[in-house]
């Protein structure tokens, strides 16, 4: 079985399918309508809250798939598009400590 985390890079990957379905997910809009530099806040307005749910689904989705990742809280306002959420994904999946 393939893990969805084994493909890391953010720019079409599976990571980067998982994030856009999540902030689709959380803010209710087409996943189409994302693209990797959409802007979390500036675009989407995203606030912290929605950006809790977004990682916990992500991590959620990964530990069914058979990687424990996690991303740290603190990590969250760093995180300004969703090329960035997929690659701290990636960095966590390829290091196996929680970032």
């Amino acid at each position: 079985m393939t893990c969805l985390a084994d493909s890391a890079d953010s720019t079409g990957s599976p990571l980067l399918d998982l994030v856009r379905s999540a902030v689709a997910t959380v803010l209710e809009l087409p996943a189409a309508s994302l693209d990797p530099d959409t802007r979390l806040v500036d675009d989407l307005g995203v606030d912290s809250l929605a950006m809790i749910e977004i990682v916990e689904i992500v991590e959620e989705q990964l530990r069914a798939s058979g990687s424990d990742v996690r991303i740290a809280d603190d990590l969250l306002a760093q995180m300004q598009t969703l090329a960035d959420v997929a690659s701290a994904f990636g960095a966590a999946t390829r290091t196996g400590a929680p970032l």
